[in-house]
């Protein structure tokens, strides 16, 4: 990836943590090209939980979700944002969920979400018990 680049196909991939109540997800769909392109179908199974109900929050990052800059763009590009403007852009870069969270039913320790990510897009994981 350092030498040649990420040219011919997304590259997408996925890092995690755990704790004693949690494991988190990051999953990101890259390539080096700015340009719009399709989006990656995510199928993501998260297993070694325990059995039982699990709260699963979904956050996002991508030109429509916690992004100040596309919010920026969308304003005009001002070189000196006003107080209002300034509010605004601050609060599109706020980490910003993709969905309500919910709950999930985990009988045999595994969770799966399937999702789609677009290019250039981060999804967040979280999941609690």
């Amino acid at each position: 990836m350092r030498t040649a680049g990420v040219k011919d196909r997304p590259d997408v991939h996925a890092l995690a943590s755990v704790d004693a109540h949690s494991v988190a997800v990051l999953i990101s769909n890259y390539h080096d090209s700015s340009k719009p392109g399709p989006g990656a179908s995510i199928d993501l199974p998260i297993a070694g939980l325990p059995r039982g109900r699990m709260l699963v929050q979904h956050f996002r990052i991508d030109d429509q979700h916690s992004n100040s800059y596309e919010a920026w763009k969308a304003i005009g590009s001002p070189a000196q944002p006003d107080a209002r403007q300034r509010a605004a852009l601050e609060s599109a870069g706020q980490l910003q969920a993709l969905e309500s969270p919910r709950w999930v039913q985990s009988d045999d320790g595994t969770v799966r979400l399937r999702f789609e990510l677009p290019l250039h897009g981060v999804s967040l994981i979280r999941v609690d018990w």
